[in-house]
């Protein structure tokens, strides 16, 4: 069994990787120093707080979640520590998109409407405790001739009883009331773009550009969108690409112009604009209010 060469076996943690890379499991962590460095995420990782607390920036956004809680952190994201306490140790399970999807089959569904609709990271983990260590238990143990199938179903269960947590949340943001009906096809397609989209390393992109890789036309695209959400592709698309710049801006040295030329913008001109109109600041000005902001919660 190979492991991953990482900051995580040179801790000596006890990793172990399976179905050809495509997931892994990291028991009682507590070294997370790794964790301050800005990282976009590869994986869909699922950390269970075992003891302490953390605080990350995920796309920009403060999650707080401490002992008994399960942080979901979807594939694609930029995620950067930026407060552990000392007693911190954590169990983690990272799954690829492949597996994931797998798994869920159909109900990828309610994943997508979590993880990028209504932005659920953070959950209560009692009920998965069991399961932590039964999936240690998979890993760790003697391997059988049915341990692909085992692993696989036990992802599945795993998946299935994170959704319903999801469906349960009191912590989801309110239903919206869409005025049309939407059909099956709908939230496919929907779940689709937001899925291009979260993946997209420079999300602004025309409608054109996401609505000819889902081959549909762009009107249908944007009716969609509105029947589903109650939003617009080009505003799903605007969120999610300032989503970036104000992580970038926040937890990154870059200048203007490769932030710029990250997220999709021809020159800073047009990016400063672009920035503006929808913060009300510039980038300088915000990313020189984010660092005075940081260095006073500091002191």
């Amino acid at each position: 069994m190979k492991q991953k060469k990482n900051v995580l076996q040179q801790n000596k943690m006890s990793i172990y990787k399976e179905l050809d890379g495509e997931v892994f499991v990291v028991d009682n962590l507590s070294d997370l120093s790794e964790g301050s460095k800005l990282t976009k995420t590869v994986y869909n990782i699922f950390v269970v707080c075992n003891h302490g607390k953390i605080q990350v920036e995920l796309n920009g956004s403060s999650i707080t979640f401490s002992e008994g809680q399960l942080c979901v952190v979807p594939s694609g994201k930029m995620v950067k520590g930026v407060m552990v306490s000392p007693d911190v140790n954590v169990s983690v399970l990272c799954v690829s998109d492949k597996v994931l999807k797998s798994v869920m089959g159909h109900q990828i569904a309610i994943w997508n409407k979590a993880m990028y609709l209504q932005k659920i990271h953070v959950t209560d983990a009692a009920w998965c405790v069991g399961m932590k260590y039964y999936i240690f238990s998979i890993f760790k143990g003697k391997r059988s001739s049915l341990f692909k199938e085992i692993a696989l179903s036990f992802l599945r269960t795993f998946m299935l009883m994170l959704c319903e947590q999801f469906n349960l949340s009191e912590s989801a943001p309110q239903k919206e009331t869409v005025p049309n009906k939407r059909s099956a096809r709908d939230e496919v397609v929907f779940n689709q773009f937001l899925d291009m989209l979260a993946k997209e390393p420079a999300k602004r992109q025309p409608v054109t550009y996401y609505a000819s890789a889902l081959c549909i036309t762009p009107k249908y695209l944007a009716s969609i969108c509105t029947r589903v959400s109650g939003k617009s592709p080009m505003k799903w698309i605007m969120e999610y690409t300032m989503e970036d710049i104000y992580s970038l801006l926040r937890l990154t040295d870059k200048s203007l112009k490769e932030i710029a030329m990250q997220t999709g913008f021809p020159n800073t001109s047009f990016f400063g604009k672009y920035f503006r109109a929808q913060s009300g600041m510039t980038p300088r000005m915000y990313r020189n209010h984010e660092q005075r902001t940081s260095k006073g919660q500091a002191q």
